[in-house]
């Protein structure tokens, strides 16, 4: 790898994520909603709760599932509120949270190659004397720092907010607990890169923006099924859920990287785009 022919590329993407305005606003309106907004908003919605409304039979039940199947005895002596609390934060939130940077880094990814085409600068950069495999390196370490970032500054505003009002309350619920962090430094940069990667093969070989926006889509069924089968009750993540994920991930990378690293030649990458 050619360090400093990576870390031109990584800079001159820099800026132009910050020129190209839909991508920017993009970039902006997901990690302050999905990341802030909705929650902070749970979080104090379920603080300021009367949980004396909440008479459904069936919704009890799913709380009570919850609770018998994740809650240790120390949970099971909070009240109502500070039990929803716990649940929203340690299980829902957790999914939605992984939306941020899955979302974020396939935004910057499938832009990678497309946006060279659509600005004219995809055969100045191919008859430079950078390979493609560092070409390739550079975009993949812009798309994952960026949206690492993302994801940890809005980490810290909910960590700081969320625990600001359960002080505030006087809550007895700790947040984050230790799935959060198994998330943050184990999962999440490994489901970065498989996202990334992912990304990056569909950019090389679709022609315009539009199109690598639309494949990038299908990843993120996944994870709406993941708040689904939460929600419904079907399953709960936890950290030993977290850490046989990252290990799957991590596999299916060392497939993915051998095969983005073979993605072709300058004339191959040329033609897909030119076609």
């Amino acid at each position: 790898m050619n360090l400093p022919l990576v870390l031109a590329v990584i800079k001159k993407d820099s800026i132009q994520l910050f020129r190209k305005k839909i991508l920017l606003f993009t970039l902006i309106i997901i990690p302050v909603l999905m990341g802030l907004v909705l929650p902070i908003g749970f979080a104090w919605f379920i603080i300021q709760l009367d949980t004396s409304t909440l008479t459904d039979p069936e919704v009890l039940d799913l709380l009570d599932r919850f609770l018998e199947t994740t809650a240790s005895p120390d949970v099971l002596t909070l009240t109502f509120n500070e039990q929803l609390l716990y649940l929203f934060l340690n299980y829902p939130l957790v999914t939605l949270f992984l939306l941020v940077p899955v979302i974020t880094c396939s935004v910057i990814a499938a832009n990678s190659f497309v946006s060279e085409k659509e600005q004219h600068t995809l055969e100045s950069l191919l008859f430079s004397p950078i390979t493609i495999r560092d070409l390739f390196y550079g975009k993949l370490m812009i798309s994952i720092a960026s949206s690492y970032l993302i994801s940890v500054v809005c980490f810290l505003i909910n960590l700081l907010v969320i625990n600001t009002l359960i002080s505030v309350n006087g809550f007895s619920v700790s947040f984050p607990s230790t799935q959060w962090w198994v998330l943050l430094f184990l999962l999440l940069p490994i489901l970065l890169l498989t996202t990334a990667l992912i990304n990056l093969l569909i950019s090389t070989r679709v022609s315009t923006y539009q199109e690598a926006q639309n494949l990038s889509g299908i990843i993120i069924l996944p994870f709406i099924g993941l708040i689904i089968g939460q929600i419904s009750g079907l399953f709960f993540i936890n950290t030993l859920f977290l850490i046989l994920l990252s290990i799957g991930l991590l596999i299916l990378n060392v497939f993915l990287l051998k095969l983005a690293l073979r993605f072709g030649t300058r004339d191959q990458l040329f033609n897909s785009q030119m076609s």
